[in-house]
């Protein structure tokens, strides 16, 4: 097991991360490691994910596959707007 490494896109420009998730997206594939992605860009992170999860205030408000988070437009909304609850149930699907 290789041990865990630690980057951020704190402070990088919108154009930048947009950029960068999709090598993120290819290391995870060709080095077949779990990459945990921490991003206040929904829709950019939901893009490459195969599973995501939201959090509010330290919880887990919903999660699912990311095909069907990407589809909620409630999600997508409340994202943006951000809202502290989302209007699930905790489980997309």
């Amino acid at each position: 097991m290789t041990e865990p490494r630690f980057s951020h896109s704190l402070r990088l420009a919108p154009v930048i991360v947009e950029q960068l998730l999709p090598t993120v997206r290819h290391y995870a594939q060709e080095s077949r490691c779990a990459v945990i992605l921490v991003e206040q860009q929904v829709r950019l992170a939901l893009g490459i994910a195969d599973h995501g999860y939201v959090m509010s205030r330290g919880r887990i408000t919903t999660h699912g596959p990311a095909a069907q988070l990407r589809a909620d437009h409630d999600l997508s909304l409340s994202s943006y707007l951000g809202d502290v609850e989302t209007p699930h149930d905790g489980r997309v699907g």
